[in-house]
């Protein structure tokens, strides 16, 4: 995976998108093992390796990405629980707002595994974190961010 130059993994260092709404992927790096209270999905055991987590922001979309680059210490969503331990490598962005039709298909990429509920505590998904054993390849409709 190529470096990253730019805050916002752009290494242009252009402007991220104007969507005020939207889909994005955060791509996460977990160092080592952990075991992390995750609110009320309560203790997770987490494999080192990347990780996927698809989120959704009907409005702000461009804050909701900068609040997760930068982490934060008010624990809103269950991924402000992960972001204490791991670092996001990359964003990705789309018009969409499907959050749980991007989750299946990262979800559907050889050897990923789903953390159950992790994320889709307001619909049916089994979850949209991924765990991912290979980089993730490019799917239509996402773009860098």
């Amino acid at each position: 995976m190529p470096a990253n130059t730019h805050a916002n993994n752009n290494p242009a260092g252009d402007s991220p998108p104007k969507a005020n709404s939207g889909c994005y992927v955060l791509l996460l790096r977990l160092a080592e093992d952990a075991i992390i209270q995750v609110g009320s999905l309560g203790s997770i055991v987490f494999r080192a390796g990347s990780y996927a987590y698809v989120g959704r922001a009907k409005k702000n979309l461009a804050q909701r990405i900068a609040r997760h680059l930068r982490g934060s210490d008010r624990l809103r969503w269950h991924v402000d629980y992960l972001r204490l331990r791991a670092t996001v490598e990359r964003v990705y962005v789309s018009d969409s707002l499907d959050e749980c039709a991007i989750a299946a298909r990262i979800a559907a990429l050889p050897d990923a595994e789903v953390v159950a509920r992790f994320g889709s505590s307001d619909c049916c998904c089994p979850g949209h974190l991924i765990r991912l054993q290979d980089e993730m390849p490019d799917l239509d409709g996402l773009k860098d961010y």
